[in-house]
């Protein structure tokens, strides 16, 4: 959706080509490593070595290759990266919306939960963590069901597309 809108924002000459598409990965992955420096600053990292980590995540080959082409990846980075962000600044909403969205873009940005953690392991840190990941699949559940979807047949679909063959295959 957030793609389809950007495609509309462009000249009916461009938006047949892959450049907003392109435009807009740049866009998130900038974003990105300007998360990436703040989330580093907040955890007590120095200006110095924060600039230096941001500068290299953007650099990195697969992270320079999603911000030249029009892909979904970057903007899963920066959803992940506001998750975090946003969570270490307590702002708990926020951090729940973009893992939503994160997770919405493709469900294995679910594995970047554990990011969270940089902020430290204690008792309080562990339960709004729950809080946060709780509301999100909720609201992912919720969302899910108000389109029509059912999560429960995926297996059901897997067996039938398969015929005779156990869901393991």
């Amino acid at each position: 959706v957030i793609l389809w809108l950007v495609y509309q924002l462009f000249p009916e000459s461009l938006a047949s080509t892959l450049i907003p598409g392109g435009i807009f990965s740049a866009f998130c992955i900038a974003l990105s490593v300007l998360l990436t420096y703040l989330i580093w600053l907040n955890l007590g990292v120095s200006k110095r070595k924060s600039l230096f980590i941001a500068i290299t995540f953007g650099l990195v080959p697969t992270i320079w290759e999603h911000a030249t082409i029009g892909e979904i990846h970057s903007l899963q980075i920066l959803f992940i990266l506001l998750f975090v962000y946003s969570y270490i600044k307590e702002k708990y909403i926020i951090s729940s919306i973009a893992f939503l969205f994160a997770n919405l873009v493709s469900p294995l940005s679910g594995l970047a939960f554990g990011l969270i953690y940089l902020k430290g392991f204690s008792k309080k840190n562990i339960l709004r963590s729950i809080y946060v990941g709780a509301s999100a699949v909720i609201l992912y559940l919720i969302i899910f069901y108000l389109i029509g979807a059912n999560l429960l047949n995926l297996i059901a679909t897997a067996s039938q597309q398969y015929p005779g063959k156990s869901i393991l295959y």
